[in-house]
């Protein structure tokens, strides 16, 4: 993980901005995160894993975000068809809220709608390694102490698979006048032409 990592504020700014993209809309919009890659070597993104599940529970308290008996069964029961499917090492809820799911290491990661509040870990060494993860429909992809440079020549490696938009983590379900890769103010202006010759 990078250097900001190791400042206890900067775990707690993105724990809480984390929570925000998974909790609104109920990790159901097109946007919501979906899988949390941790870059770096297995020891620093142990480390990392343990500090953010840490920080996402107290997250999760002072946010007052919560999850009632149906929604808790709906990601159980997701979760554990993971598990079952061979895709999840370990699955654990925590409590209602939060249900955490390490991904097999030679798992796809999962675009379906697992249930609020469920991170889905797992781990590569550098971003190239996410490239061939990609599809072309994933739109959003979240992030946290990459340069822009880092994250630019991470898009070029992506080519045809870049996703629409890559936003720091808590900005994933802030709108533009660009969505999806398409300029809206454009599409929905229409012009009229008038020739006088």
């Amino acid at each position: 993980m990078p250097e900001p990592w190791a400042e206890p504020t900067v775990r707690r700014s993105l724990a809480a901005a984390l929570c925000a993209d998974v909790f609104w809309y109920d990790q159901a919009a097109c946007a919501s995160p979906r899988t949390i890659f941790l870059v770096g070597t297995p020891m620093a993104n142990g480390r990392a894993r343990q500090e953010l599940a840490v920080e996402l529970d107290r997250a999760v308290t002072a946010g007052g975000y919560a999850v009632d008996t149906a929604m808790a069964i709906e990601k159980l029961t997701s979760v554990c068809e993971l598990a079952a499917d061979g895709l999840a090492t370990r699955v654990s809820l925590r409590r209602n809220e939060v249900a955490h799911v390490d991904l097999d290491v030679s798992a796809t990661p999962p675009r379906r709608w697992l249930g609020t509040g469920t991170f889905v870990w797992a781990e590569v060494g550098d971003l190239a390694e996410l490239t061939p993860m990609l599809r072309r429909g994933d739109q959003t992809v979240t992030h946290f102490g990459f340069s822009r440079r880092q994250l630019s020549d991470f898009v070029r490696r992506c080519a045809d698979r870049a996703p629409d938009r890559l936003v720091p983590v808590g900005r994933a379900l802030e709108c533009s006048t660009v969505w999806d890769g398409v300029d809206l103010l454009r599409e929905f202006t229409r012009i009229t032409t008038v020739d006088g010759g």
